[in-house]
């Protein structure tokens, strides 16, 4: 069974390891070009480009999906399947219409459910209790091809952006490799996804993730969980810019003041008035500084109960 993979993020490359662990090692890697990153703009290969490189695996990097040398590498290769995770670009019909059986894709939510680029994100910050992944037929249209496989996972209290996206990928590698059994042996049926259902997802922007205090801790805290990754939630503190990195909720039924203000200090970190219930923030980044627990911080900045984000 020969394949060839699409991908590009740090969710696809641990996907691309497993599967290369189980004997399923592309013929090729196809990924998104190389970007400038960091304060010196140094460009700077995906994930899954470092990955199939250091295991000698060939990698084409085009700027467009529509270059002929690029589809006439792809038709000379001739193989059974295309496999697409977090890619990160629309694959036009011409590509997808080039593989011996059919392009297949894997997608952590439970489609129609959270299509396009953030479904981990948008299942933590909705505060959702499970979450999936889907095997499905690609087409042109984003995450909307026909089912062929899903399975539901359980989304921990405690889990954030990088704990369910290990979980996700590190599952998700044997459920392709399940997919292409089926496929192979002809033991699968494809279901329509049902189009009244779907919902969307879309990039976070540096914006989303400062904290408005008025709301509920349980949301702040789904926010803090949900974009840990990127951007992270933050907030100031005498114009300070601070990452909140991880939090959890103290349920509270007396009066506790105005959202923001700082009612108590503790080893186990500050707790924070917000719209209802207190938000207890135990990990902290201060700007330009490395992530550190929230005590720390405390000592180093002399906040004081009363004070306020």
């Amino acid at each position: 069974m020969n394949l060839i993979y699409f991908g590009s993020s740090e969710f696809s490359r641990v996907v691309l390891e497993g599967l290369c662990r189980m004997g399923f090692a592309p013929s090729l890697v196809v990924t998104k070009p190389d970007k400038p990153k960091g304060r010196g703009l140094q460009l700077t290969a995906t994930e899954v480009s470092v990955l199939a490189e250091s295991k000698k695996i060939s990698v084409v990097k085009p700027n467009s999906l529509k270059e002929k040398s690029f589809i006439e590498k792809l038709r000379a290769e001739s193989v059974d399947f295309f496999v697409v995770v977090d890619y990160g670009k629309i694959i036009p019909l011409e590509v997808l219409s080039l593989p011996n059986e059919f392009t297949l894709g894997l997608h952590p939510s439970l489609l129609p459910r959270y299509r396009g680029p953030a479904p981990i994100e948008y299942a933590l910050l909705n505060g959702d209790q499970t979450t999936g992944l889907t095997i499905f037929k690609v087409n042109e249209k984003v995450d909307s091809g026909d089912i062929i496989l899903q399975k539901q996972v359980v989304i921990d209290s405690n889990d954030d952006y990088h704990s369910l996206s290990r979980k996700l990928s590190n599952e998700g590698f044997q459920f392709i490799v399940e997919g292409l059994s089926k496929i192979k042996d002809g033991s699968y049926k494809l279901v329509k996804q049902a189009e009244a259902r779907a919902s969307f997802t879309f990039k976070f922007k540096k914006i989303d993730g400062q904290i408005n205090w008025q709301k509920r801790a349980v949301d702040i805290n789904n926010l803090v969980r949900a974009i840990s990754g990127w951007p992270s939630a933050y907030t100031y503190h005498n114009g300070l810019l601070l990452k909140v990195i991880k939090s959890d909720v103290i349920k509270v039924t007396d009066e506790i003041g105005p959202p923001g203000g700082i009612v108590k200090i503790e080893p186990k970190g500050i707790y924070v008035t917000t719209g209802e219930d207190i938000l207890r923030i135990s990990r902290i980044q201060p700007q330009g500084k490395k992530v550190m627990d929230a005590w720390s911080f405390v000592c180093g900045h002399h906040l004081k109960v009363g004070m306020s984000f």
